[in-house]
C-alpha cells in the first residue's frame, strides 16, 4: 500500500522485510488482454495488464483469492498475511495489476481523453469479473462442485474499497470481500484526515511539526535567497509553488502515523541541535528516500507539462488523476491544523484543472449516491481500520450488519492496512484472527 514515490527509504524497506517472511511469491508475470472499454467504445481494443498466481497451496477445490493491486504497480503473487491465510486454507493466490499503473497501460499518460474514457471505478469493476471469468473459461480446473470456484476479493486503501464496491457490483462472481482500510466515502473537503493525525500524535509531536510548517513557509516568504536555500535543503526542483513544497511536507508527515511510524517520526522531530524543519526533512528523506522532496506529485507544473512526462510514472499521475475525476479525498487543512493553511480544497481542485483542464471535476456526491458512500449495499464484506490511520474517516468504521463486520485495531503503531502484512502487535494479531475466523467460515 507504499505509493510509488516513498519507496525509496526506510518505509518500503521494512514493508519488503515483512512481505519476504511470510514467504516465497510467484514473480512470473503473466499477460491479459483486457478490454479498454467496456461499456460504448469497442474499437479501442484491448490493452495489456500484468498478473501472477501462486498455486502452491491450491488442489483445486479450495477458494481462489484475487488480490486487486491499487494505486501503485505491482509485482507477484500475494504475500503477507493473504498469503499466510491462503496457505491455511487451501487457496490459490492471484493478484492483478489495475489499469493505468505498472506496466498495465492502455495508452500514453499524456492522453487524457483516453484517461476519462478508461480510468475509471466502473471500468475497474469490469475488468476484475471478466478476470476471473477468463480464469474460469481459459486457466484453472473445472470447480467440481460447478458453477465458479469460490471466490475472495481482497484490497487495501483504494483497493479495499474496490474489494467492497465489487462484491456489491458482482456478488455472481466474488463470495465474500476483506477491505482493508478501504476508502468506500469518496470525500471532497477532507479536512478530517488532518484531525485524525493530530489525534494520533503526542501534543510535543505535533508542535513540532506545526514550527516546522511555520519555519518552512516564513523562508519561503522571507526572500528568493532564503526560497532557494530551502529548496536546496529539500533537494526540490524550483518550478514547485510554496502550496506543492508545503504539500509535500505534509504529506511526509501524515504518513508517519499513517504507516505505523509516528513513535519513529516524533523521534526525530525531537533531534536536539537542528531545526524542526531540518529534523522533519532528515525524517523525509531517511523514511522515503531523497526522490520524494522532487516527486511530480506534488508539483502543479509537473502534473501540467508533457514536457516532464518523464517524471510522471505510471502510478502517481494516473492517481492524480483518480483523484481529480472522481475520488477527490483532497487533504485539505482544517483549523489549528499541522499543515499549513494555505492548503486548501481550492488549491486541490486548481492544480487538477492546470492539468487534466477545467472538465475534469470530481462529483463526490454523485460518486457516493452510486456506490454507497459510507456505507456501501453490499454484504459479507469484513472491513478493517488501524487506530492511527488519518483515512479513518472514508471507510467503514463500524459493522453495517451481521454480514459487513468492522474491526479495529487498537494500539500505538496500529496504522493503514497493517493487517494485510505480517506483524508483532497483538492488537493487529487479533485483528488477523478476526478475518480468519469470519473468512474461513464465509468461504466453507
Amino acid at each position: 500500500m507504499i505509493p510509488q514515490r516513498a519507496r525509496n527509504g526506510k518505509l518500503y524497506q521494512d514493508a519488503l522485510l515483512s512481505e519476504v517472511s511470510s514467504g516465497a511469491r510467484n514473480l512470473t508475470v503473466n499477460w491479459y488482454n483486457q478490454p479498454t472499454d467496456h461499456f460504448s467504445d469497442p474499437s479501442l481494443g484491448t490493452f495489456s495488464q500484468r498478473w501472477w498466481v501462486d498455486y502452491s497451496n491450491w488442489d483445486g477445490t479450495g477458494p481462489c483469492f484475487l488480490y486487486i493491486s491499487g494505486e501503485a504497480p505491482a509485482s507477484g503473487s500475494p504475500g503477507g498475511f493473504a498469503q499466510t491465510l491462503g496457505a491455511k486454507m487451501g487457496a490459490l493466490l492471484v493478484t492483478l495489476e489495475h489499469r493505468w499503473y505498472g506496466e498495465s497501460l492502455p495508452g500514453e499518460l499524456s492522453n487524457t481523453a483516453l484517461l476519462k474514457a478508461s480510468l475509471t471505478v466502473d471500468q475497474v469493476m469490469e475488468d476484475l469479473a471478466g478476470f476471473v471469468q477468463y480464469l474460469e473459461n481459459n486457466v484453472l480446473p473445472r470447480n467440481p462442485q460447478g458453477g465458479l470456484h469460490k471466490w475472495l476479493a481482497i484490497g487495501g486503501s483504494y483497493a479495499g474499497a474496490l474489494s467492497a464496491w465489487v462484491r456489491e457490483k458482482h456478488p455472481e462472481t466474488f463470495v465474500a470481500s476483506w477491505s482493508s482500510s478501504g476508502v468506500v466515502n469518496a470525500i471532497f473537503n477532507f479536512t478530517a484526515f488532518d484531525q485524525y493525525v493530530q489525534l494520533a500524535l503526542p501534543q510535543k509531536c505535533q508542535d513540532s511539526l506545526r514550527a516546522a510548517m511555520t519555519q518552512a513557509d516564513a523562508q519561503w516568504t522571507a526572500s528568493l535567497s532564503s526560497r532557494a536555500a530551502l529548496l536546496k535543503l529539500f533537494g526540490t526542483p524550483s518550478y514547485f509553488t510554496e502550496q506543492d513544497f508545503l504539500w509535500m511536507l505534509a504529506d511526509s508527515s501524515a504518513m508517519g502515523p499513517q504507516y505505523g511510524y509516528k513513535d519513529l517520526m516524533c523521534a526525530y522531530m525531537a533531534t536536539d541541535g537542528y531545526t524542526e524543519l531540518e529534523n522533519l526533512k532528515n525524517w523525509t528523506i531517511a523514511h522515503y528516500g531523497p526522490d520524494f522532496t522532487s516527486s511530480c506529485y506534488y508539483s502543479t507544473e509537473c502534473l501540467s507539462d508533457v514536457s516532464y512526462s518523464d517524471q510522471w510514472g505510471p502510478a502517481g499521475y494516473s492517481w492524480v488523476f483518480q483523484t481529480c475525476s472522481q475520488l477527490a479525498y483532497w487533504q485539505a487543512a482544517s483549523s489549528n491544523s499541522i499543515r499549513s493553511q494555505l492548503l486548501t480544497t481550492e488549491y486541490f481542485v486548481n492544480q487538477c484543472h492546470q492539468a487534466f483542464g477545467k472538465t475534469v471535476n470530481a462529483d463526490t456526491v454523485a460518486f457516493n449516491s452510486k456506490y454507497g458512500g459510507a456505507t456501501p449495499n453490499a454484504t459479507f464484506v469484513i472491513a478493517l481500520q488501524g487506530s492511527d490511520d488519518p483515512w479513518q474517516p472514508a471507510g467503514v468504521q463500524s459493522a453495517l450488519g451481521p454480514h459487513y463486520p468492522e474491526a479495529t485495531a487498537i494500539c500505538d503503531g496500529c496504522g493503514h492496512c497493517g493487517d494485510l502484512g505480517t506483524s508483532s502487535l497483538q492488537a493487529i494479531i487479533n485483528q488477523q484472527n478476526f478475518i480468519s475466523s469470519t473468512l474461513e467460515n464465509w468461504l466453507a
